[in-house]
């Protein structure tokens, strides 16, 4: 999750404020030790925080703004607001300026409220969420007023923590909360690993660049409007699958996340997953598309873990066993009143030259697109059957990993074993 918060720290600052604020509920302890600022301090140094977060590989970010105008320039900037997962305003601004980029007039006639303004600005004019922005301030009792009058204006009700006490408590769980949300966490991966990231080295052979970028842009586009991956996840999917129309299998050197990704093209072009996409099962998609297209490190990347954790929320029901899904797919196609079992190969009869064929022992994957391609049923949820298939061509080694968190040193196959994996149950 990325916090953005700005704060100008009238008091000055130091590594205590940060433990008090922040560390225990979304920072970790050890990534912040005593006297970590050295002679430094926030209000002058304000990007010391978020390249904290980054140096630690911190699962979380907060970047910190001790001035109006940076965060104003910050927000006005094309695609910032992407940055944002939730943002914490200080209401009171009295020492968020300087002389060279003063106050304007509006806002300097009451500069204990200047962080209204901002949360104006954020809402009405730039469309970020309220309840996604939150008064981080001593000032408490001015949210409070306004709170009680809001009613009458029909406005929605803020969120305020004060920097004592409960308040801070209270801020801990908002943010955890947060935190734990599959939905931001989708957003964030897609953000982080389509959207933000410089370009990077193709999987050899597959694309061009052109239709790289266009990947990109599709799936950035669709980010951009409000509720799409809740509303409309089967565009994002489509988004990134569709290009894998025109890779013919021969040309798919790999076994694992371009195999899959073009048997998923399949799917969705025929709608063998139903008419609701979970977020769940976008987030596996996501993951392996990234995977297939684009070359990266082995080593699950920062944008990975924020698809895991979509993934793997804990609301998953699985209902099939992995190592029962190829005997039973095997059986359902056997006992198909027009398929022939000969020499090893399932063969359907087929109008062309040549009979539609598989082997009977080859990859589930194979097996699941022969069926559907007969209308062969295969009484098992279709998308659960994909996961299935794609924990089959991982190593496998990886395979009889069940569970378990992972980190930016976790290998890629076994956090992508751990996510298919979220699809079936858990028992041999």
């Amino acid at each position: 999750m990325n916090v953005v918060w700005i704060e100008d720290f009238a008091g000055g600052s130091s590594s205590a404020d940060i433990k008090q604020f922040f560390v225990g509920t979304i920072l970790n302890p050890t990534h912040f030790p005593f006297n970590w600022l050295g002679n430094r301090n926030l209000r002058d140094n304000p990007e010391l925080l978020e390249e904290q977060c980054l140096v630690k590989s911190s699962h979380h970010k907060i970047r910190l703004y001790s001035k109006f105008w940076d965060f104003h320039d910050w927000m006005h900037s094309q695609n910032g607001l992407d940055y944002a997962d939730v943002i914490l305003i200080d209401l009171n601004l009295d020492h968020g300026f300087t002389e060279e980029r003063p106050p304007e007039q509006s806002v300097a006639a009451n500069l204990s409220q200047a962080g209204f303004s901002l949360f104006y600005e954020l809402t009405l004019h730039r469309g970020f969420p309220a309840d996604k922005i939150a008064f981080f301030t001593n000032n408490s009792s001015d949210v409070e007023r306004f709170n009680r009058d809001r009613v009458n204006k029909l406005l929605p009700r803020l969120n305020c923590f004060p920097k004592i006490g409960e308040g801070l408590k209270d801020l801990g769980k908002w943010l955890q909360g947060f935190a734990n949300d599959p939905s931001l966490n989708l957003r964030r991966g897609i953000i982080e690993g389509l959207c933000e990231e410089p370009p990077r080295d193709l999987v050899e052979g597959l694309f061009d660049p052109a239709v790289a970028e266009e990947i990109r842009r599709a799936v950035s586009g669709l980010n951009q409007y409000g509720g799409a991956l809740d509303s409309y996840p089967e565009s994002v999917a489509n988004a990134l699958a569709r290009p894998w129309e025109g890779v013919a299998l021969k040309r798919i050197q790999s076994t694992q996340f371009p195999r899959w990704m073009k048997a998923c093209r399949n799917a969705l072009a025929h709608h063998h997953f139903g008419s609701s996409m979970t977020r769940e099962q976008l987030a596996l998609i996501v993951f392996s598309a990234i995977r297939a297209t684009w070359q990266l490190p082995a080593a699950t990347q920062r944008h990975e873990l924020h698809l895991f954790h979509a993934c793997c929320s804990g609301t998953l029901r699985p209902k099939i066993c992995f190592r029962k899904i190829k005997q039973e797919i095997v059986s359902n196609i056997a006992e198909h009143k027009s398929i022939h079992e000969q020499s090893g190969w399932f063969i359907y009869p087929s109008k062309s030259k040549e009979d539609d064929k598989v082997r009977v022992d080859a990859s589930t994957i194979d097996l699941i697109e022969f069926a559907l391609r007969r209308g062969i049923d295969l009484e098992c949820p279709r998308f659960e059957l994909f996961a299935a298939s794609l924990l089959e061509l991982l190593p496998e080694k990886e395979r009889d990993i069940t569970e378990g968190d992972v980190s930016q040193s976790t290998h890629h196959a076994t956090t992508a074993a751990i996510m298919a994996r979220s699809f079936l149950v858990k028992s041999n």
